[in-house]
């Protein structure tokens, strides 16, 4: 069984946009752009391996 780190959503203003992003862990940022029409949980396997 895999076992993932806890992830806090949050929003920051960006130019006047809100912007929501996910944070866990600790290190280096990385910034993951998702296509289309999904969301942020296509990263949620390899974000454990990212760096």
């Amino acid at each position: 069984m895999t076992i993932f780190e806890p992830i806090t959503g949050r929003y920051v203003a960006v130019n006047g946009a809100r912007t929501y992003f996910d944070e866990a862990g600790e290190g280096v940022p990385i910034v993951c752009i998702h296509p289309g029409a999904t969301d942020s949980r296509i990263y949620r396997h390899s974000s454990a391996v990212a760096c």
